[in-house]
């Protein structure tokens, strides 16, 4: 294959190569119409690093917005997407998808303290897995099927814990009137810090900071709710410990499940 010439690496063009709109004798640096850059050619590696720099770092100063607000103004970023203010913060779904991504890439580099215990999913697991029963595999081995299964199967289960959590969001707030979305923004932002609580854990696994990651769930969950939903404080604090009981159950449910289970 032959390199661009030096001379034509930037040189702007007529028609936009992505969309092949007319671009005019003297094209911008931007696609009007899809917003590529009209300028051909592989960047310099300065070029990469400034692209990243002004993407991350200073265009994308959303990006430490969106977290101060996520983690120390519980509720408020939710409040605010749902007021129409939302090019300056990170979108909902992309902050769930990121947090919980780096949590399971985490799970499978760092060995939590799991392992199987016995039932028919985990022995149907054990056998496709290693052609032996739960009870004739060493704790190592239990433990490393454990985390195989939850790396597996976790990222599932969170997509399935999300509408199941919104679903009694919107059951305690149901004189609101809100629709289905409203509550899923609330749960998307929510997750985010669940998981950012998770992978403290995970990466100090030490037992004050677990605890102290699990007291602050409900916590920040309680002022959450308050500022973006407003109402009275004892009432969310009945509602904040509602969701945290059940939600609670289930995810003991689903890691169970996660642990055992084999496709």
């Amino acid at each position: 294959m032959s390199a661009v010439p030096a001379d034509c690496q930037h040189a702007p063009v007529r028609h936009c190569p992505n969309c092949q709109a007319v671009l005019g004798v003297t094209p911008g640096k931007f696609c009007p119409d899809c917003g590529q850059s009209t300028r051909l050619g592989v960047p310099t590696v300065a070029e990469f690093v400034h692209e990243f720099v002004n993407h991350y770092v200073v265009l994308e100063g959303r990006l430490w917005r969106t977290l101060g607000m996520l983690f120390f103004r519980p509720g408020v970023l939710t409040r605010e997407y749902s007021q129409g203010r939302r090019e300056r913060y990170v979108l909902p779904l992309r902050l769930f998808l990121t947090f919980s991504i780096v949590f399971f890439i985490a799970l499978k580099f760092i060995q939590p303290p799991l392992t199987l215990s016995p039932s028919p999913a985990s022995e149907r697991s054990a056998q496709l897995q290693t052609g032996k029963p739960v009870a004739a595999l060493s704790h190592a081995e239990r433990q490393s099927l454990a985390l195989r299964n939850v790396a597996r199967n976790g990222p599932y289960a969170a997509f399935v814990l999300l509408p199941l959590f919104t679903v009694f969001l919107r059951l305690l707030y149901a004189k609101r009137g809100l629709n289905f979305g409203s509550h899923l923004v609330f749960a998307f932002h929510f997750h985010a810090v669940i998981f950012t609580l998770f992978l403290l854990a995970l990466v100090a696994q030490w037992k004050p900071v677990t605890a102290l990651a699990v007291a602050l769930g409900p916590v920040h969950l309680w002022f959450a709710l308050h500022n973006c939903y407003g109402g009275r404080w004892w009432l969310n604090l009945i509602r904040a410990g509602t969701l945290t009981g059940v939600h609670l159950f289930i995810i003991f449910i689903a890691a169970l499940i996660a642990m055992q289970w084999t496709a």
